[in-house]
């Protein structure tokens, strides 16, 4: 019994809903729309205006176009440096010093020194000629080679002898090569200017003379030479073929 009221009200909700099925069919055939159900009504989200932007329009008017600012170009580029004001006067003088404006004009001398600073400025630009010194002209005898090596002697007022013998000689050579009284040396003015007087006095194996940067020549003296003081820097005098060796210096004594 219990089973067959439960088949006949399968039965029956069945073909309710199978009534309610064909109903719906027939009407949407007709009117090409589903019937309403009023039981539950689901409110539709709000458009996005970016997709209805981008969709074409359907019929009727144009939609106006919706901006986004996100997808504004913007210029790109380095931002512009702010315009620094140049100076157009310079700060007033200070009360502790002055200017020095043919110099440097942000150096400031204290007051102590402004008259010294001042005389400077305006010192003429013709500077008066320099006086003469009265430092005289010495010339040295320093020996390279030999005897008296390393040891310097200036040429007195009087001359310089060298040789063997020590009655005549002022600087004595013991060599037995060296002559009693084998050359002489004087300082002497000629026409107001220095000048060195060599003198070979015949001495047996002769003097030599090698002016700088002459290389490898020698030049015999043959009795007296004069020379200038600016031709003897670094003149070398050989005695005996080379028994003493010795260089001129010209020094302001």
């Amino acid at each position: 019994m219990e089973l067959e009221l439960i088949t006949l009200g399968v039965m029956i909700l069945g073909g309710a809903v199978v009534g309610f099925a064909v109903r719906g069919i027939r009407s949407f055939l007709k009117s090409g729309e589903l019937p309403q159900d009023n039981t539950e009504k689901v409110v539709p989200p709000a458009p996005n205006p970016a997709v209805l932007s981008e969709q074409p329009p359907v019929g009727g008017d144009e939609l106006p176009a919706v901006r986004h600012p996100e997808k504004e170009s913007v210029p790109i580029g380095p931002p512009e440096l702010p315009v620094v004001p140049k100076p157009t006067d310079l700060p007033e003088i200070p009360a502790d010093g002055i200017w020095l404006a043919r110099i440097d004009p942000t150096v400031v001398i204290p007051k102590a020194g402004t008259q010294i600073v001042q005389a400077l400025l305006e010192a003429p630009t013709d500077l008066a000629p320099l006086t003469p010194s009265s430092n005289r002209v010495g010339v040295w005898l320093r020996c390279i080679q030999g005897e008296y090596l390393h040891q310097s002697l200036e040429i007195p007022e009087g001359g310089v002898m060298i040789g063997r013998d020590p009655t005549f000689a002022h600087l004595i050579l013991h060599d037995a090569q060296i002559s009693g009284r084998h050359c002489r040396f004087q300082v002497e003015t000629e026409q107001g200017k220095p000048i060195l007087v060599l003198e070979d006095c015949e001495s047996l194996n002769g003097t030599m003379v090698r002016f700088m940067g002459g290389g490898d020549h020698w030049e015999t003296v043959k009795g007296m030479l004069r020379l200038p003081i600016s031709r003897i820097q670094g003149m070398e005098i050989q005695l005996a073929g080379g028994v003493s060796v010795f260089e001129t210096e010209v020094r302001l004594v």
